[in-house]
């Protein structure tokens, strides 16, 4: 479990971090709706696994556990759904200013 943690916790953060970081500068108000809805549609599959997680475990001696396995879980599949999405918005919104770009810089 603090092995899980371990890995988890820095992944949810670097997959935050450059989700964010290398958003496009094109287009901003385009993009930041974009990262508003991946975020939130992003938390939609950790809320079902939060609930399918809940009613499994329920009627279960290891009831009391069903929000950590919860937790670990949404720290697993979020920082895939950003990945997708952070891809997503590159197909969607390529980067204009980026050297090398059509339009852009050198």
């Amino acid at each position: 479990m603090i092995l899980a943690l371990l890995a988890l916790v820095p992944l949810l953060a670097f997959s935050a971090w450059v989700f964010y970081r290398f958003t496009p500068s094109a287009l901003e108000g385009d993009v930041q709706r974009h990262n508003g809805t991946a975020v939130l549609v992003g938390a939609l599959p950790c809320v079902g696994w939060s609930v399918r997680t809940y009613f499994q475990m329920v009627r279960t001696v290891d009831r009391a556990w069903w929000p950590v396995v919860s937790a670990l879980g949404a720290m697993a599949i979020f920082p895939v759904w950003l990945i997708l999405a952070g891809v997503l918005r590159c197909v969607i919104f390529p980067d204009r200013s980026a050297p090398g770009s059509p339009g852009g810089g050198a």
